[in-house]
């Protein structure tokens, strides 16, 4: 199967009797959701990637960019995290489903250790990921929260939109933080932010 393929079949999936409402927290819709996470899942193995050719001065930028080290220890950080938490679900399948989370995100870990790896950047000693006391995800990005805001909901339109319209898609937050968009686009917010980084 071609990559564009495997990609089109993750990203846009529906159940086996589509069109057919579901209770929203039902045992039903709770099987979909599932199913839906498991089996648009791609068993892709990060050790076979064939990483191009760059020339001199774009390695250079690569390797020059202070990211690495910050990026791999996310992903460690974020596997552990997820994988504690599925530990506390009682619910075999969807504690399946979480497992299956957790080793995608360990699995993006050794994506960034191998691209490193093929490109000769030096990664600092991982640390000890501890177990969390509370699995939540945490955000360590400086990005202003606009940006950070219009990232977010742009994201979610598009992950959403491929998988089967039964499964319920966020609707409180994004709602939130439209409103919360409009806020610091108004007049008011923005003078005040500039004057803010002024002073």
């Amino acid at each position: 199967m071609s990559i564009e393929g495997a990609d089109f079949i993750m990203r846009n999936w529906s159940g086996p009797v589509s069109g057919r409402s579901l209770k929203i927290g039902s045992d039903e819709h709770k099987t979909l959701f599932c199913r839906m996470l498991l089996e648009t899942h791609n068993p892709y193995k990060p050790a076979v990637i064939e990483w191009p050719a760059l020339t001199p001065d774009a390695r250079q930028r690569v390797m020059s960019l202070p990211i690495w080290d910050i990026a791999v220890q996310t992903e460690g950080r974020a596997s552990i995290r997820v994988k504690t938490f599925a530990a506390l679900v009682a619910d075999p399948l969807l504690r399946s489903a979480l497992d299956m989370d957790a080793g995608e995100e360990a699995r993006h870990k050794v994506v960034l250790s191998k691209l490193v790896q093929a490109y000769g950047i030096q990664l600092e000693p991982e640390p000890d990921y501890a177990i969390p006391r509370d699995p939540a995800e945490q955000i360590g990005v400086a990005i202003d929260p606009p940006t950070l805001i219009e990232l977010c909901l742009a994201e979610n339109d598009r992950r959403m939109a491929g998988y089967d319209g039964r499964l319920l898609r966020p609707a409180a937050v994004p709602m939130l933080a439209r409103f919360a968009l409009r806020l610091f686009r108004a007049p008011i917010v923005q003078n005040f932010a500039v004057k803010a980084r002024n002073n």
